[in-house]
């Protein structure tokens, strides 16, 4: 797997080399770093991934994808490096962008970083804001499952929340 991401990255430079413009290449190649951070837990590889959301931003100011993709990146470096709370408010700037320029598009991750930084409320209303604006994206297990929630999960509103939105089926 981690050969296919340093392939992708090979091609997403070549990419950018022939189209300095070309923002898709930047963000397919943030996420192969993204992936490759991932399995390797290589702090300088979620860096350098941040880094082509960024270039992507900046030839195009209004991709919510790009914002979306650095938030993220960004909370999954703060976890590895331990310091959610001194990069929360870039990561809650960038997630919060992506939502003004596609309504849910941070929701999410903005519910997760307000459940792992102890912001109950705010993170119950990004999930809420989340399941209204993308509904079928997640499944309720991916939810339910996700570690992120777990300051939020013994809360009945977590349960009403799924319940709401991923209704059990009547035999």
């Amino acid at each position: 797997m981690e050969e296919k991401h340093e392939d992708a990255c090979f091609y997403y430079k070549k990419a950018t080399d022939i189209n300095v413009n070309d923002t898709n290449a930047y963000n397919n190649w943030g996420n192969a770093l993204l992936n490759l951070a991932r399995l390797k837990s290589d702090s300088t590889l979620f860096e350098e991934s941040c880094n082509k959301y960024k270039k992507a931003i900046e030839m195009k100011p209004d991709d919510a994808k790009a914002y979306y993709s650095w938030g993220n990146a960004l909370v999954q470096l703060a976890k590895l490096e331990n310091n959610l709370d001194s990069r929360k408010q870039k990561i809650e700037v960038l997630l919060l962008k992506a939502n003004e320029i596609r309504k849910g598009m941070g929701s999410y991750n903005l519910a997760c970083l307000h459940a792992l930084t102890g912001e109950k409320e705010k993170a119950f209303q990004y999930l809420k804001e989340d399941l209204e604006c993308n509904k079928g994206v997640r499944s309720r297990d991916f939810i339910e499952n996700d570690t992120d929630f777990a300051t939020i999960k013994d809360d009945s509103r977590f349960r009403q929340f799924l319940d709401k939105y991923f209704p059990k089926e009547k035999s």
